[in-house]
């Protein structure tokens, strides 16, 4: 033996190495026993030899010991020795894969025994062994222990509970999950802990004695981390829904920053995507989110929701693991192992196909709930169509086994009736969708599948006709269904195959439409006709074609008048809305495409047309543009997926073509789509008619009135419709400012004001905190192009931040002063001088001054104390003509101060001067009267000639009876046709816009000064106009003549009169509802209540012949407001806020029984969903409520969700509801959740529990009974629903407001229960998630430091030590190393020995 070892110390030969460790193992005790010290030194020397060259000799010799001494001839005397030389070695190895290799080998031999079953203190001295290596293990070799010992617990056969094995096996699980003497760090006890744990509890195979055994001891360790589980996640969380609102989709809809994280769900299991990582004990987060998903599927334009919540990520991993792995060498691969094994045991059994559970069981209950409107069955089809058609997220075996499993769990209890047809409907939906995606591919089986469903079906829905003139696809969709049935299964049997009998005598009918396709038929049939052909074949397109250019742009109908002289092809009726709802969405699309090719075709024809043009020019027909219009409204997100055939591609083509005649069209559209419209396309399209108006390349159109007046005021009612939620979308993009300057105007400063108050309303309601320094950016931006002041009482209503930057910063000031007025003088009086002289002098004259006063001049010519000359003299039209509308709006700048600086020196000839300007509005065409009151009401006045300035628009309104007639009028035609349900199917134009352009013909040419002297302007031509006119125009200038008489409280008498003569405005407006919150919102400080009374019941007023009575706020409310008195005197009651309360809870969880709600046709609504417009007119009533503070609101709201007698779902409900309202709500109701969560850190009551109790506490939903409890829902609810605004304020508070308060423990287990949501929310956020663990870990020492005598440690220290843990291992990695370190050791030895691991 001796001999051997030298010559292995001396000469490296395997093969010796190999024998000289047999022979060691075989020598007799005594020789062992003697030679012990010198053996074990030799036997050092030589495994540090070979572990350096030779690991695989090492491993078989260790293989070979341990099978020797385990073995049953071994003796315990022999096993000793050799054993003590192995762990004196272990304890000196470095090299992971010697160490590792001692466990392995020892598994293997364990393993072979307990399937032999023949050696059980073999099995027991094993683990014996296993606990002495856990001594001098690194915490990698314990998480192979672990996960091998977790292995062996899946498969051991028997287990009884006195058994030697099984307390073997506990004595060393016991060990390796200690957390005083911790082996390994808490995370990746955490991690295994729920593996073992759902093993046990779900595994089939595991039986009730194991399950007896283990279940005590790993609930025990499991159960000590539910404090952490609690941190991370929020109670009730699966209660929680989100409002879609489509209009905050600015990107594609995988990334739109709307669908949080805490929203994400796994697309296998949709468990929320952060539980697989977080592994919470919280039941609320391990539960699959059905009914989230469901929710949403029943909501319009939540498909890109929906997608990006089942988003599969690219690489399998998890993003977590790959953080990890990336961030810290330490993590070995057995955590991988085991968070697989958890995943893959969540996914097998508790949430197997979990779509298709969803789409069944969402089925099942829509089939047997006839109270289910036809609204949310579209809107089912519709997202599952988008589903499966791209991303598939819905696979097509999916859904026809969710609609067969459905059915058949249904159709023996309930009569299917009217859903049959719809359940028809959708599987049409289905059949036709894939047709355009070829990449789907559907096989005979599912076309068995759907024959299955169809003889399942048929006893309830027979069809045995159609009825193209009235039947709607609904009634048509059985025999659709087959006729696409019958086309697939031939293509793939090439076998004919008959449709049922009781549909022959239908499908002939449908033979018999095509042949008289080319015959007179209705173009409703035609559409429906539509349905029963292939969207590809010759018989569809031959459809097609003969609807677009016969009917819709027909150049063989006559032509129709649009405006002056030009006319349009074509018919002026759209196909409505019906007609297009009896289309399936693949054929929606094919005809989107056609349509719009057609009109890219008739772009470059009338660019080629003569300009100005004449009669002989033949615009799109009014119904070809409102069909493109409630298409692209119909498949808004269509376009989405589609992007050849949306409004901004059709715009970049005649861009690129240089097609400018279009423009105003597509500006129209854009305009009366605005509900509906997409916010990235309307930053664009703005920038586009900027880049347009400011072209530095002459562009001949821009020198027609109507055209530049057209693309101004689309701009400015596009910058109208701005909300807060869109502005929120661009804070958060990364290019926001580049988007921001695009939508600058380089020398309109109206139109920058304009901007500026918006951003200042966003500010003020969302936050300013939370625009960090980019309000700053764009207010440099906008005065290096164009500077300028804003009016007194317009500033001071603004943020203080704006205020300061108007201040310190240098403005040109207005000329409001005496020397305007000799200027004016002095050139007017040369200015008559050189009216006896030619035109073309007057008009260099008036080219060449330095001032633009020509409109000055053109009003003192009609003042009849200044000698007036009337009629004006042409050569006004002229120098008119020559001034061009773009630097006319220069000229009404300079008209509107003189105006007020005579006004205020000359009041008592006020109704002079207004009779003048009224002259040259109505009479003499020169000015619009919606650009001289947009002007006028933004004009940079002091305080006192503010006030002038808004009387005087007062008065000029009062005095235009003109204006008013035509407003009522108008108001009248869309009254009638709306009261006369003929909105949806009659056109915009025909039943509006001609009979107004008929009556009140629309004058851009200074056509009054022309007439005055019976002659025409010389080059008088127009652009067609569909939807727009003087009406529609001035409805965003007088939203801002309203704001601005809020700002002065003296002229709320005139606000009054306005709202009295001009009130029925708001009928044409596009977003009432929108308008009322942000105006009253934003004015709420300086705005009594009889100001918001005046706007809500004027609103209220103009739509109360077409809405029902409650669909801008509640009875109790309009009973109260209906005078100045009983409104000031009204003290709202709890029940009243209760009611509120009750009908958002149901608009957001129960949306079909939503009176009078859900029976409105969302298509033709300001907001998209009931959910949307309940949440918004709620918010609007609170914010106009008399006698009430906001914290009196905000008290009362959560006392109402929190003290609630009854079920948690109701409780969850509520708080919902509550959350919802306040993240609606500007920012100082949120400071009042602030200040209650500030006053209760400070509290005694907080400070008199235990830490024990305020850890209970924390997380209990019981708020009814402690007021702690209280303040940790109200602030988890309130962040959680926050957006990133809110969330950025909230963030702000607490870690610069509250955290200096947290100096106790109490304290700090409050602080870390109000970083849940913010741990939800930014779990995907690594600069954000330091942040949030960082404060944690500052706050540690201090409040070590503050214990009590005697206590040596932190009550909460685990759940500290697991937090910190899990975001090194989740999220941060190594970043926070240095600061945990000193930390911990500033906070005594228990937790320096707990995170010796980071």
């Amino acid at each position: 033996m001796e001999t051997c070892l030298i010559l292995l110390q001396r000469v490296e030969l395997l093969t010796d190495a190999e024998n000289a460790f047999r022979d060691i193992s075989k020598l007799d005790d005594d020789y062992y026993i003697s030679r012990n010290n010198s053996l074990l030194l030799e036997f050092e020397e030589i495994l540090t030899v070979t572990s350096e060259t030779h690991l695989e000799t090492v491993h078989m010799c260790l293989k070979t010991i341990y099978e020797d001494i385990f073995s049953n001839e071994c003796t315990s005397a022999k096993r000793k020795v050799v054993l003590d030389m192995l762990s004196t070695f272990y304890n000196k190895q470095v090299n992971d894969l010697i160490v590792s290799s001692f466990d392995h080998y020892l598994f293997e031999i364990i393993r072979k025994n307990i399937v032999q079953q023949n050696n059980k203190d073999a099995i027991v001295e094993c683990f014996k062994w296993l606990s002495q290596l856990l001594d001098f293990s690194t915490y990698k070799n314990c998480q192979v222990i672990l996960s091998n010992t977790f292995q062996l617990v899946e498969t051991f056969p028997n287990i009884t509970k006195h058994d030697k094995v099984t307390r073997a096996i506990l004595s060393i699980l016991q060990k390796l999950l200690s957390r005083a003497e911790p082996l390994m760090p808490s995370y990746q006890i955490y991690r295994y802990m729920y593996a073992i744990f759902e093993f046990v509890k779900l595994k089939d195979e595991c039986t009730s004695e194991k399950k007896s055994v283990f279940a005590p001891i790993l609930w025990n360790y499991y159960s000590g981390f539910r404090s952490l589980s609690q941190v991370l996640s929020i109670r009730g969380r699966r209660f929680l829904y989100p409002i879609i609102q489509h209009s905050l989709c600015i990107n594609k809809p995988t990334s739109c920053s709307f669908t949080p994280p805490h929203y994400k769900v796994d697309p296998v299991s949709l468990v929320i995507k952060m539980s697989e990582s977080a592994m919470c004990l919280d039941p609320d987060l391990r539960e699959p989110r059905y009914d989230l998903i469901a929710n949403c599927l029943l909501q319009p334009y939540c498909v890109h929701v929906l997608e990006r919540a089942l988003l599969r990520p690219e690489n399998p991993s998890s993003q977590a693991e790959d953080k990890v792995v990336s961030n810290e060498d330490k993590m070995s691969g057995s955590v991988s192992l085991v968070a697989s094994s958890s995943s893959s045991l969540l996914n097998e059994k508790t949430v197997a196909n979990g779509l298709e559970q969803v789409l069944t069981s969402l089925l099942q209950e829509m089939i047997s709930d006839n109270d289910v409107t036809s609204g949310q069955w579209l809107n089912l089809v519709t997202n599952i169509q988008l589903l499966i058609l791209k991303n598939q997220c819905i696979k097509v075996t999916t859904f026809i086994n969710s609609v067969l499993s459905a059915l058949k769990k249904t159709h023996a209890v309930y009569k299917l009736s009217d859903n049959a047809k719809k359940l028809y409907y959708l599987l049409v939906s289905f059949l036709t969708i894939i047709s355009l995606n070829p990449s789907i591919q559907i096989g005979e089986v599912v076309l068995n599948q759907l024959v299955e469903i169809d003889e399942i079906l048929s006893t309830s829905f027979p069809c045995n006709c159609v009825n193209f003139e009235n039947g709607t696809i609904f009634e048509m969709s059985r025999l659709i269904l087959w006729f696409n049935l019958k086309s697939r299964l031939h293509a793939l049997n090439h076998t004919e195959v008959d449709l049922p009998r009781e549909l022959q005598l239908a499908q002939s009918e449908v033979h018999n439409a095509f042949k008289s396709i080319m015959k007179d038929m209705k173009i409703s049939s035609l559409v429906k006709l539509l349905n029963f052909s292939n969207t590809h074949d010759a018989s569809s397109s031959q459809l097609q074609k003969r609807l677009i250019t016969e009917f819709l742009n027909s150049n063989t109908q006559s032509p129709v008048k649009l405006i002056g002289n030009i006319y349009a092809c074509g018919d002026v009726n759209p196909l409505d809305f019906d007609s297009l709802s009896n289309l399936t969405m693949s054929l929606r699309i094919v005809l989107f495409q056609q349509v719009t090719t057609h009109w890219r075709q008739l772009m470059a024809q009338l660019e080629k047309a003569s300009f100005p043009g004449t009669g002989n020019v033949l615009f799109p027909s009014p119904a070809l543009i409102e069909t493109y219009g409630r298409l692209y409204m119909d498949t808004f997100f269509e376009t989405f997926y589609q992007p050849t055939i949306s409004l901004d591609s059709v715009i970049q083509c005649a861009i690129q073509q240089m097609c400018y005649r279009t423009f105003p069209i597509c500006a129209e559209i854009f305009v009366q789509l605005l509900p509906r419209a997409n916010m990235s396309y309307l930053f664009t399209f703005c920038s586009h008619c900027i880049n347009l108006m400011n072209a530095k390349s002459r562009i001949k159109y821009l020198e027609c009135s109507q055209f530049y007046s057209s693309l101004e005021n689309s701009c400015i009612q596009m910058m109208s419709c701005f909300g807060v939620k869109n502005f929120i979308a661009i804070v958060e993009k990364h290019n926001a400012s580049n988007t921001i300057m695009s939508m600058m105007s380089p020398d309109n400063e109206d139109y920058n004001k304009l901007f500026m108050l918006n951003v200042a309303r966003c500010m003020h309601i969302a936050g300013v905190d939370c625009f960090d320094k980019s309000y700053k950016h764009f207010f440099e931006i906008i005065q290096s192009k164009t500077p300028h002041m804003l009016s007194h009482h317009m500033l001071h209503t603004m943020p203080a931040q704006m205020i300061a930057l108007y201040q310190n910063q240098p403005f040109f000031q207005p000329e409001v002063n005496q020397k305007l007025k000799q200027e004016v003088e002095n050139e007017y009086h040369n200015f008559l001088k050189l009216l006896s002289r030619s035109n073309t002098e007057v008009v260099n004259y008036i080219l060449q001054l330095k001032g633009h006063y020509f409109l000055c001049f053109f009003w003192k010519l009609l003042l009849s104390d200044d000698g007036a000359i009337n009629p004006p003299p042409i050569t006004c039209a002229t120098i008119l003509e020559q001034i061009g509308p773009k630097n006319l709006t220069k000229h009404i700048q300079t008209f509107c101060d003189f105006i007020n600086y005579e006004m205020l020196a000359n009041m008592s000839k006020a109704s002079k001067f207004i009779e003048a300007i009224n002259k040259m509005i109505w009479e003499y065409d020169v000015l619009s009267i919606d650009r001289f009151v947009f002007a006028m009401v933004l004009r940079p006045f002091e305080q006192k000639d503010d006030q002038v300035s808004l009387y005087f628009i007062h008065l000029l309104l009062q005095s235009s009876s003109q204006l008013k007639e035509r407003i009522d009028y108008y108001c009248d035609l869309v009254d009638n046709v709306d009261i006369s349900d003929s909105a949806a199917k009659g056109g915009w134009f025909v039943n509006r816009q001609f009979p107004y352009n008929q009556k009140y013909e629309e004058k851009f040419h200074f056509e009054g000064i022309y007439a005055a002297h019976n002659s025409e302007p010389p080059n008088k031509f127009f652009f067609p106009t569909y939807f727009s006119n003087l009406c529609t125009r001035f409805v965003p200038v007088f939203d801002l003549v309203l704001t601005r008489f809020l700002e002065i409280p003296l002229l709320f008498k005139h606000l009054s009169a306005l709202l009295a003569s001009f009130g029925r405005i708001f009928r044409l407006h596009k977003q009432p509802i929108t308008f009322l919150y942000k105006t009253v919102a934003y004015y709420k400080k300086i705005v009594d209540t009889e100001g918001a009374r005046m706007l809500v019941m004027a609103v209220y007023d103009a739509f109360k012949r077409a809405k029902p009575s409650e669909w801008l706020v509640c009875l109790e409310f309009l009973e109260n407001a209906a005078s100045t008195d009983s409104f000031k005197n009204w003290n709202p009651a709890t029940s009243y806020l209760n009611s509120l309360l009750e009908k958002l809870s149901q608009a957001v969880f129960n949306p079909s029984k939503c009176e009078p709600f859900c029976r409105f046709n969302w298509e033709l609504e300001e907001f998209t969903s009931v959910s949307s417009h309940v949440l918004y007119s709620v918010c609007l009533e609170i914010l106009c409520l008399p006698n009430m503070t906001p914290a009196t609101v905000v008290g009362h709201l959560f006392e109402l969700a929190i003290n609630i007698e009854s079920d948690m779902f109701n409780k969850f409900q509520r708080l919902n509801s509550v959350s919802l309202i306040l993240n609606n709500l500007p920012p100082i109701y949120y400071s009042c959740i602030e200040e209650s969560i500030e006053k209760m850190m400070k509290s005694d009551h907080l400070l008199s529990l235990s830490a024990d109790q305020v850890l209970k506490v924390c997380q209990s939903v019981e708020g009814k009974s402690n007021e702690v409890c209280a303040c940790v829902l109200k602030a988890q609810y309130l962040y959680y629903h926050a957006n990133t605004c809110h969330l950025s304020l909230a963030r702000q508070f607490l870690s610069s407001k509250l955290k200096p308060l947290v100096t106790t423990e109490q304290q700090l287990i409050l602080y870390c229960h109000l970083l849940s949501p913010f741990f939800l929310i930014y779990s995907d956020n690594k600069p954000v998630q330091k942040s949030l663990y960082s404060d944690v870990i500052e706050l540690l020492p201090t409040v070590v430091e503050k214990l009590p005598p005697g206590c040596r440690s932190l009550v909460c220290e685990d759940l500290i030590v697991d937090l910190l843990y899990f975001g090194k291992y989740t999220c941060i990695g190594d970043d926070l190393e240095p600061k945990v370190t000193a930390s911990s050791l500033l906070c005594g030895p228990s937790m320096s020995r707990k995170m010796k691991f980071f």
